[in-house]
């Protein structure tokens, strides 16, 4: 289940962006927004909260949202191969959605108001476990079980931030640098 605490505002588990209802002021609840199979990431923008669902059967994932302060979900992508990290910049959603094999995971993205098939950014890279994506100004960012990597806004071709970590488990970025921790519980 996808649920709400507390009230609209901007905030950024995965980033902020824009779009959505203009930072409505919600009541303050605890409730759940939209039900979801296998949800596994959460991000927000002014109007939006969005996730991914892994669903139950292969090709069976989605990328969805629903307004902050309630209403009908909706789903943007759907047909999506174990989706996982995800995070919203400049209208955009961005999430990560892995293969039938581990080295077939790809970063994705679309406007946040639907209505397109997904961009595939770039794909076929390896990680044996989920996959994160953060997104700023200049790049968005993934981890893979061994590495951080950044692909420039209109890039080919992705750059290690680091490639010597052993499990990368989560990060998150400031305007200069970026954050992460490893299986060893590393900062």
């Amino acid at each position: 289940a996808v649920g709400a605490t507390g009230s609209g505002g901007t905030g950024a588990a995965g980033g902020t962006g824009s779009g959505g209802t203009g930072g409505a002021t919600c009541t303050p609840t605890i409730g759940q927004l939209a039900a979801a199979t296998a949800a596994r990431f959460l991000a927000i923008d002014d109007g939006y909260v969005y996730w991914t669902d892994m669903g139950l059967a292969p090709n069976g994932g989605t990328v969805g949202k629903v307004p902050k302060c309630g209403g009908e979900p909706v789903v943007l992508a759907g047909q999506e191969v174990g989706p996982e990290g995800i995070a919203v910049h400049d209208g955009y959603v961005y999430w990560s959605s892995g293969g039938s094999e581990w080295s077939d995971w790809s970063i994705r993205r679309m406007p946040t108001s639907g209505g397109t098939p997904p961009e595939i950014l770039y794909e076929g890279f390896f990680s044996a476990q989920g996959v994160s994506v953060r997104v700023d100004d200049q790049a968005v960012y993934w981890s893979t079980s061994s590495a951080i990597f950044m692909l420039p806004h209109g890039g080919a071709l992705p750059q290690p931030v680091t490639n010597d970590l052993d499990g990368v488990w989560g990060f998150a970025l400031d305007d200069t640098h970026v954050y992460g921790v490893g299986s060893g519980f590393t900062i």
